[in-house]
């Protein structure tokens, strides 16, 4: 077999497993709604295209001349999709969200890269005849705008990475962070460094330089089932390293405290000052508006309180921010609850009979608090 046969192989297991963990990330964005795991499913799909991609040139014979600069045309721009995106989860991770100034600017920069792939001279294919194989050669205009490209994602991995670690989370979620970031960086590491380094051999040394180029699948195949595993274990840890969550109240309509669990230790007081308050604010706003209805969510400075009322109580959850999935685990837990201890909370009598039973209600309303 040679070498040319082992590496359009190695393109063709890591196409095929790249693709199966696509669609069982995809499977998981379904469940959590997560944009960044859609996003991670994409990135999957892309590098599925492009080590196909890669394992068809290979085999393509030298009369189909067209065909190969089409595909190695194809092969860049998926490679360039998928460093766009891998931007984009890293800003994710970073901020919570993708802000529309920063990913028009490098939109931008994606559309000159895709322009410059077009310019006459920038991308040229050859066809060795000694070893039966298209390979392409890059111009210097090409090559440096993918190094400014790589410098700003690989900026942006680091900062994301440094603000991530900052961040209050459990010990096992930072070891699954550490996991997939190991696998991010050595995988998409090798992508690059291995092209450089084969296409600076390849002038001296065609069979070693060209192996080199091509043999990235094999690195790449085991770090997508590290990234895959350490996101998989807990299918909302991209959600927990993004959002904090403080604490959920569970309160009677007359500002009496009736259930509190403390997902993170922070520096608020107790529930039943924090219960009065939302009380009295609650209150001055139905008074001040002339309406019945209760808030929704209370902003202030880095936290915010979103609400859920039912008949005769409300369910407050302090967060950094907003967001469906809280929104979504917030109504779970509120119409569990109710449902479970709606005789307790009529017959108030100061003390919750069952708090483990209400433990339980927590934890299955909000599976992506990481709660042991």
């Amino acid at each position: 077999m040679t070498f040319i046969q082992i590496t359009s192989i190695f393109g063709i297991i890591s196409g095929i497993i790249s693709l199966i963990l696509s669609i069982s990330m995809l499977k998981n964005y379904l469940e959590t709604k997560l944009s960044a795991t859609l996003v991670l499913s994409l990135i999957l799909l892309g590098l599925n295209q492009h080590t196909f991609l890669l394992a068809a040139l290979i085999l393509l014979p030298k009369q189909l001349f067209f065909v190969a600069f089409g595909l190695f045309i194809t092969l860049y721009i998926f490679l360039f999709f998928v460093l766009f995106l891998v931007f984009l989860f890293f800003e994710y991770l970073d901020s919570g969200t993708v802000h529309t100034r920063l990913l028009f600017l490098i939109g931008i920069l994606l559309g000159i890269c895709y322009t410059i792939l077009f310019i006459p001279g920038q991308l040229q294919i050859v066809f060795n005849d000694t070893f039966q194989v298209w390979i392409s050669e890059t111009d210097i205009l090409f090559e440096g705008t993918l190094l400014v490209f790589g410098t700003i994602l690989l900026y942006k991995v680091i900062k994301a990475s440094k603000a991530v670690f900052e961040k209050t989370l459990t010990k096992k979620l930072k070891n699954l962070f550490k996991q997939a970031m190991i696998g991010f960086l050595v995988g998409f590491g090798s992508i690059i460094f291995l092209a450089s380094i084969g296409n600076v051999i390849i002038p001296f040394n065609f069979i070693v330089g060209a192996f080199l180029r091509g043999s990235y699948p094999v690195i790449l195949i085991p770090c997508l089932i590290i990234i895959y595993r350490a996101f998989m274990v807990n299918p909302y840890s991209i959600f927990l390293i993004s959002q904090k969550i403080y604490k959920l109240i569970v309160f009677r309509k007359d500002a009496i405290t009736i259930f509190e669990y403390e997902f993170l230790e922070s520096p608020s007081k107790s529930a039943i000052l924090i219960t009065g308050a939302i009380h009295g604010v609650s209150s001055m706003i139905q008074t001040a508006l002339g309406i019945e209805s209760y808030p929704k969510i209370l902003k202030y400075s880095d936290r915010v309180i979103l609400f859920e009322f039912q008949e005769d109580f409300g369910v407050a959850l302090i967060a950094d921010s907003d967001s469906r999935v809280l929104r979504d685990g917030l109504n779970e837990f509120s119409s569990k609850f109710s449902q479970e201890f709606k005789n307790e909370i009529k017959n108030w009598k100061g003390k919750l009979q069952d708090l483990n039973k209400a433990f339980q209600i927590v934890k299955k309303s909000f599976p992506f608090a990481d709660i042991e």
